[in-house]
């Protein structure tokens, strides 16, 4: 399946392509034909960039990676709260996917930098999309951060519409970094390292609540006192 992302990506090389062949035709130059080439390559590149699998939404209940590509931190903030960052190469696939079930309940698209996604001061100073979802688990803060290369990050979904995991909800034109914050209900499920793929590999897990003591356990404790 294509991103519909892409398409100002295809549309522009395969008439330059054409163009190129044509005056080919037209003046039999060989240097037309090698334009044209070089065309065609670049069409199949943003053919297999802006690929877009068809993958099965999880249970509705499952908290899930909201990308492809591979964690290169994670880190647990004062509040208690996790931040998980992916970054996306350039051979990942770019759709941006939600995590969790839950209604958006804020949206803000936010100008800056363009340094290298993997750089983790990206991940504070770039140019990103910021998401911020309502859950059972409590409130999910989603980032898509655009890189050096990626200049343009499209997420859909606004304030008031309700989202499931998995879903799909934009897309990262070219490398990039995604980053998400799960509440302190959540634990993680992955490591640093670890390759991930959106709405596929399980990002988070709800922690157990304590195991109470059995009776037995009890009465020896007020036993022994």
């Amino acid at each position: 399946m294509f991103a519909p992302e892409g398409l100002p990506f295809l549309v522009v090389p395969a008439i330059v392509f054409f163009l190129f062949a044509l005056a080919g035709v037209i003046w039999k130059k060989k240097y037309w034909f090698a334009f044209s080439g070089v065309a065609l390559l670049f069409w199949i590149a943003m053919l297999v960039f802006f690929r877009d699998p068809v993958r099965v939404l999880p249970e509705p209940d499952t908290i899930v990676a909201p990308s492809d590509g591979h964690v290169v931190e994670i880190e647990t903030l004062p509040n208690g709260a996790t931040r998980i960052a992916v970054f996306l190469s350039l051979l990942d696939v770019h759709a941006i996917r939600a995590p969790i079930a839950g209604e958006v309940t804020g949206y803000e698209f936010v100008p800056g930098s363009f340094l290298r996604a993997d750089d983790p001061e990206a991940g504070k100073r770039n140019q990103h999309a910021r998401l911020d979802i309502e859950s059972e688990h409590g409130l999910v803060q989603m980032r898509a951060i655009s890189g050096a290369v990626a200049r343009r990050v499209l997420v859909h979904p606004r304030p008031g519409d309700l989202v499931e995991p998995g879903q799909r909800i934009g897309f990262v034109r070219f490398g990039s970094r995604c980053e998400i914050t799960l509440p302190s209900s959540l634990k993680p499920e992955v490591a640093i390292g670890q390759e991930v793929f959106g709405g596929v590999t399980i990002l988070a897990l709800p922690y157990e609540p304590a195991v109470e003591k059995q009776e037995g356990e009890l009465l020896l404790e007020a036993d022994g006192a």
